[in-house]
């Protein structure tokens, strides 16, 4: 009785089995061969002109000595003079950081291949925010006239920064979805929601070009210097739904 029960048993599964796996074959191939969403790819971009409102400037006071100790009173005599200058033009003590001193032993080598000792370059960096560039041109004359002998390109920047990229961040990914538009038109489409979204370059206040002096003058002491117009690029590429244009 019971050998007679396991046989039916067993041929229930030899059949059953291969008939469910046959299904989940089918199904899963239903599965497979489903279309994909239908997409559309698109960019946009955009960009703002704005007015700087402020600016970073590294000076450094830099002298070189054989003796240690002179090269390093030369750089704080001149230090001292450069930051009583800012004083005089009103620079807030925040905005102007005097770094530490550097220094650095100076060698040459001679036909021989002997190295020489030269003496001490000592250098002292000063890197100084600048909220009001009206003042940009004594700034920088009347710091090389205390002792500055080292002056790199000013870096402009906005105090509204971040509040003005994400402004021209919305009208690129505005101009995406436009462009998206114009696009689905053409084959009666539509787009619908955003799948994706990505900035392409993100918004970055570059340098400023070389100082513009305005005044040709040669007998101003202080010429205007002009720091131009900052340039706000952002780019954006984005992907949209494709669906049945509404009519």
């Amino acid at each position: 009785m019971k050998s007679c029960r396991h046989k039916s048993l067993r041929y229930f599964y030899l059949i059953l089995l291969p008939l469910l796996f046959a299904q989940s074959l089918a199904f899963g191939s239903q599965l497979s061969v489903k279309s994909p969403a239908r997409v559309i790819s698109v960019s946009g971009s955009a960009e703002k002109q704005v007015s700087p409102n402020l600016a970073y400037i590294s000076f450094t006071v830099e002298h070189r000595d054989r003796a240690l100790d002179a090269a390093r009173r030369q750089v704080n005599t001149a230090t001292n003079a450069v930051l009583a200058t800012l004083r005089t033009l009103r620079i807030a003590e925040a905005d102007i950081n005097a770094g530490s001193i550097l220094v650095l032993p100076t060698y040459n080598y001679d036909r021989s291949g002997v190295r020489q000792f030269e003496g001490y370059t000592v250098t002292r960096p000063i890197r100084i925010t600048l909220r009001d560039l009206s003042l940009l041109g004594s700034l920088i004359e009347r710091s090389m006239n205390a002792g500055v002998n080292q002056i790199s390109e000013p870096i402009f920047d906005h105090s509204d920064r971040k509040s003005l990229e994400r402004s021209v961040l919305g009208a690129a990914t505005q101009a995406a979805r436009e462009n998206a538009v114009a696009a689905a038109a053409g084959i009666d489409m539509q787009p619908g929601d955003a799948i994706r979204v990505s900035v392409a370059s993100p918004p970055v206040m570059p340098r400023a070009s070389t100082l513009r002096i305005a005044s040709m003058d040669a007998a101003a002491n202080e010429p205007t210097y002009q720091p131009g117009s900052l340039v706000l690029r952002v780019n954006v590429e984005a992907e949209f739904e494709l669906i049945p244009r509404v009519r």
